[in-house]
């Protein structure tokens, strides 16, 4: 009963301890929240004594009082509005509809990737499984410079198009802050853009190799031993992955958003 009630202790100040960094250390506030900024809308009664009196009887005024609260009002575009500026706060974001999917992807990449990352380490160190992991990150690494290159022209990524209007708003922040000798706001060549992909790409497939060979060999087993029907659903789950990306080709798009054809 004492190690039971220590190891209860130790959970709840851990647990204490995490709740509080949770709240403070946000993933989210890191690299959306800090440095946005939000216009206040005033209140009512703050437009209200901006608003020039007016002359009624207290009991016309009444009135309109209680047709303005149900009804609303109208505001001079004279009136001299000022609008505070607030902090945006992640609180402020839950309300909005990508909120939990960007805050759950802030969450299960980076522990996705560390795990990865430490599976790897571990596999690196024998001499013939850190060939095979090099072989496949050289040949990912070609796969996904052609696919850098082309996807413009099969998916409906627009990658080109945002890589300069990337470029033609740091040119203009640059020119805002004074700096007009920026060498690398004139350069259109995405080659960098290329290659950093390609590099990022074949990092994480090569970390992948082995979990998919893992990942196959289970698929194999499970098929040996399934029913047809079940064979029907593993053959389906195994091409999702395909059939997603095969969504957001040209094509595809083209044929959900406009509709087929008309000779």
């Amino acid at each position: 009963m004492a190690i039971l009630g220590f190891h209860i202790v130790v959970s709840l100040v851990a647990l204490t301890i995490m709740s509080k960094l949770g709240s403070r250390l946000s993933i989210v506030e890191l690299y959306i929240v800090k440095g946005l900024f939000r216009f206040i809308a005033p209140s009512n009664d703050e437009i209200r004594a901006l608003m020039p009196p007016s002359k009624e009887n207290p009991r016309v005024r009444r009135k309109k009082r209680e047709e303005e609260n149900s009804d609303g009002f109208n505001v001079p575009k004279s009136l001299p509005l000022r609008l505070k500026v607030g902090r945006v706060i992640e609180e402020e974001l839950r309300n909005l509809p990508l909120y939990s999917s960007v805050h759950w992807l802030s969450l299960f990449v980076p522990l996705c990737i560390l795990v990865l990352a430490r599976l790897t380490s571990w596999l690196v160190v024998n001499e013939d499984e850190r060939s095979v992991l090099l072989v496949f990150a050289a040949i990912f690494f070609l796969l996904s410079v052609i696919f850098a290159t082309q996807a413009d022209y099969f998916f409906d990524i627009r990658l080109l198009a945002g890589y300069d209007r990337f470029c033609s708003n740091i040119a203009t922040l640059m020119t805002e802050t004074g700096v007009s000798e920026y060498s690398l706001t004139h350069s259109k060549d995405p080659i960098l853009l290329y290659v950093s992909m390609s590099v990022l790409f074949s990092f994480i497939a090569a970390m992948l190799v082995f979990p998919n060979f893992r990942y196959a060999n289970m698929y194999t087993k499970a098929q040996a031993k399934a029913s047809r029907l079940a064979k029907l659903g593993l053959h389906i789950t195994f091409l999702l992955p395909l059939l997603t990306l095969l969504s957001f080709t040209s094509p595809v798009k083209k044929q959900l958003v406009f509709g087929s054809r008309k000779l």
